[in-house]
């Protein structure tokens, strides 16, 4: 059946010569895209295999704790301490207590402690400012503060101090985990007490704090330091 000309000069028969050139392409992009959703779908994994964990089914060696210990931190003299505490269970909050044990600086004794009580709802983290907690300021007087963090209630946790410090000249910042378990060794492979290598440059200066969580026993410890040049065979015993 012959087609009937256009009224417009035509042009419906030039639309009807291009017309199989775009509609070919068109179909065969379709056809290609379908087998590839149907070949993904087919390759995707039943609703039955598909893992959704709850809480009693978290990986045995996820690193939360009931309990963290903290023995370095302070508060005033432009110092500035965070506690930040991630609660990845999908469905309980965490009731938390936070134990300071304070102390100005230079030290006096005995030790003041102070408890704040928080709660980390379900798979969220939170940031506690320090000075919040124990109503101080980084202008104030300069006060040690380690910390012990226990849940009261609810799944276990994870504890990061971040410490950040504007003292000696020198504005920097750490930040650590806590330690579950309180041990009877530490080592550190590094320290530097020497002075600035140019003039008007703050000297090192390295410190180590210990916190005795117990509220009952002293703890006595021995601190040695390897300086290089001791303790091998045919040197001097290191300083303790």
């Amino acid at each position: 059946m012959p087609f009937t000309p256009s009224p417009w000069g035509g042009h419906g028969d030039h639309t009807r010569r291009i017309y199989p050139f775009l509609v070919i392409p068109m179909l065969a992009i379709v056809l290609v895209v379908g087998a590839l959703a149907v070949y993904v779908k087919s390759q995707a994994a039943p609703a039955s295999r598909l893992v959704q964990l709850t809480r009693s089914q978290l990986p045995s060696g996820t690193p939360t704790s009931p309990t963290w210990y903290f023995d370095g931190g302070s508060v005033g003299g432009g110092f500035q301490e965070y506690l930040t505490m991630q609660n990845p269970d999908p469905s309980v909050a965490s009731n938390v207590t936070v134990t300071y044990f304070l102390q100005a600086n230079p030290p006096t004794n005995p030790t003041h402690v102070r408890k704040v009580t928080h709660t980390i709802p379900a798979a969220t983290r939170q940031t506690f400012d320090v000075d919040m907690d124990l109503g101080t300021t980084t202008t104030g007087p300069h006060i040690d503060a380690a910390a012990l963090v226990q849940v009261t209630s609810g799944p276990g946790i994870i504890v990061e101090r971040p410490w950040y410090f504007n003292n000696l000249g020198v504005n920097s910042g750490t930040d650590t985990f806590g330690v579950t378990t309180p041990q009877k060794a530490y080592y550190f492979a590094e320290g530097d007490s020497t002075n600035a290598p140019k003039p008007g440059q703050p000297d090192y200066n390295t410190f180590v704090s210990v916190l005795d969580p117990s509220p009952t026993l002293n703890a006595n410890a021995t601190i040695t330091y390897h300086t290089g040049s001791c303790g091998a065979a045919g040197q001097a015993a290191c300083p303790s």
